[in-house]
């Protein structure tokens, strides 16, 4: 297990994952447990979608019955629990947006192919770095910092709870349900955003800005008036915590699993080979990799193959790249070349529509046994195998001198 863990942690400090690139851009767009399209998981994207945005318009509709004045209102959005909820509400709209768009557009980068990382996947890809880990810090400091045990949720501080409770459930239960990878090398994204707040909180509280009970300071224990070394300590260890708690949702993630299809990132095919318990040696090529892959690769198993089978039928599929195999092909061709060529005088599309049934309805038995023919020329193909294969070369001779070319060559 030692072994594994540091072979982990090995590759997961590879220069390539400081950045922000992946070989699968659909596993930003699926579920964990599913490799493909699934409708369920769009449900739990838009429910966490809606769910969040209600959050936020709760919290500011109760700011009204909590601040002194109507005009202390807006000066919610200087904590650091509403603005990371911000965020976290962001990348779960994103999340959702992402999903619908390849659930309809894209569904073989939802099996796995390989495909390039869009740009919106990569802010994706942020924002949930970022909402992960301040999730984590929020809660942390909320609860032995800010949190009145004595009062508990009087009142309108109910919501609290869903700033600062349910939201790091949601990340944990996130982090359990999607593809999307966690990579320890993207702590610098929560570094930014946690330098960036530590600077606006100072300068907005040295300015003179209050926060929305008219206080001198946004928290009490980041007091930059009269303890500007406190608070410079507390900033400087929360945004050193955000790292751990980037290398805790990378541990909650667990490893990325993408099967390659066709994968150029020896790295990747690495990582894969490992996750199946699959020897090899670092300096095997590419080549080498993707052999040990396909031999290892799962076999996939269709829900029609399984169906079938409950019937007591066996789904005979058809070569690829070989349409003249394919049984259905010169039916089609038919069809189209016959049929169709022969009555299809418009481009109305209803009239085309029309078309296309009466072609398929005059299919007939005799029409189907035409391709009988698929078998002959599967043997044509087999018979010129073994003929390329028992072609015997000529025995040549070529006499060794001072000038040799192929004008020399003796047969």
């Amino acid at each position: 297990m030692t072994s594994a863990f540091s072979q982990r942690i090995k590759e997961e400090f590879q220069a390539s994952y400081f950045f922000l690139q992946h070989p699968c851009s659909g596993t930003f767009a699926r579920s964990e447990w599913k490799a493909g399209p699934s409708a369920l998981y769009l449900v739990w994207r838009a429910v966490w979608a809606g769910y969040h945005i209600g959050i936020l318009g709760l919290s500011g509709y109760l700011t009204r019955f909590t601040v002194d004045n109507e005009a202390n209102r807006v000066k919610i959005l200087v904590y650091l629990t509403i603005c990371s909820y911000i965020v976290l509400a962001l990348a779960g709209v994103a999340d959702l947006a992402l999903s619908v768009y390849f659930y309809i557009y894209r569904k073989q980068d939802l099996r796995g192919a390989e495909a390039p990382m869009p740009w919106y996947c990569k802010a994706l890809w942020v924002l949930a770095n970022i909402s992960n880990s301040m999730a984590f810090l929020v809660s942390l400091l909320y609860w032995v910092l800010i949190h009145d045990y004595e009062v508990g949720f009087q009142g309108y501080n109910y919501i609290t709870f869903f700033t600062h409770g349910a939201n790091l459930i949601y990340v944990v239960l996130n982090l359990l349900v999607t593809a999307m990878p966690v990579r320890l090398l993207h702590f610098y994204h929560v570094v930014i955003y946690g330098i960036l707040y530590a600077i606006f909180n100072a300068v907005y509280v040295l300015a003179g800005g209050t926060n929305d009970q008219n206080d001198h300071y946004i928290y009490k224990f980041l007091d930059w008036n009269k303890n500007p070394g406190l608070s410079s300590a507390i900033s400087l260890e929360a945004v050193v915590g955000t790292i751990l708690f980037q290398g805790l949702s990378y541990n909650v993630r667990g490893k990325d699993t993408v099967t390659p299809i066709n994968m150029s990132l020896k790295a990747t095919m690495q990582e894969y080979l490992t996750s199946c318990n699959v020897d090899f040696r670092p300096s095997e090529a590419e080549d080498q990799l993707k052999e040990k892959i396909s031999l290892n690769k799962k076999p996939v198993k269709y829900k029609e193959d399984v169906r079938a089978a409950q019937h007591g039928y066996v789904v005979l599929r058809m070569p690829v790249r070989h349409c003249e195999l394919n049984p259905t092909e010169p039916v089609c061709a038919n069809c189209k070349g016959g049929f169709m060529a022969r009555h299809n005088k418009t481009i109305i599309l209803i009239h085309v529509k029309g078309l296309i049934n009466a072609a398929f309805a005059g299919i007939t038995p005799e029409g189907w046994q035409k391709t009988t023919s698929c078998p002959e020329i599967e043997r044509g193909y087999r018979q010129s195998d073994i003929s390329v294969d028992i072609i015997l070369v000529a025995p040549g001779i070529i006499p060794l001198g001072d000038r040799t070319d192929s004008h020399t060559f003796i047969s």
